[in-house]
């Protein structure tokens, strides 16, 4: 088994454990989308330059790029530590990368975890800025 595949099974693997599912979810592209709260989120094993793991989630959609938006959006990576925020082609998307090297269980969850929050987190600010989340704020559903 090549360096790539064992890599990639062995991200399954620590998700399979994470989640409690014994086959997991894949998408056409090779991740794994989950979802907590009003984020849509994904684990992408990055196999193209160095190995690892990119996790991120969608905040908001239909955001458009106004220097507001673009100074929150700054604001935001000068308080992050440790994921980053983007805008790209109108989505808000937040992510964390972690080299193959440092892929435990432990480290993926609290990855996993620390994304789910801060695009939680964000997804409502950019609201006001005519976006939306991807599912219900939850104090807003039903």
């Amino acid at each position: 088994m090549g360096r790539k595949r064992w890599f990639r099974a062995f991200v399954e693997r620590l998700l399979m454990e994470q989640f409690g599912v014994t086959e997991l979810m894949v998408d056409a592209d090779g991740d794994v989308p989950f979802h907590r709260g009003s984020s849509a989120c994904w684990v992408s094993v990055e196999s193209r330059g160095p190995l690892g793991v990119r996790v991120w989630a969608v905040a908001a959609g239909g955001v458009r790029p106004t220097a507001a938006v673009l100074r929150e959006v700054n604001d935001l990576n000068g308080c992050a530590a440790l994921a980053k925020v983007v805008l790209e082609h109108g989505r808000v998307v937040v992510e964390l990368r972690l080299p193959a090297d440092q892929v435990t269980r432990r480290s993926l969850e609290r990855a996993c975890g620390h994304v789910l929050g801060l695009a939680d987190d964000v997804g409502g600010l950019f609201t006001v800025y005519g976006g939306s989340t991807p599912f219900p704020v939850p104090s807003q559903a039903g």
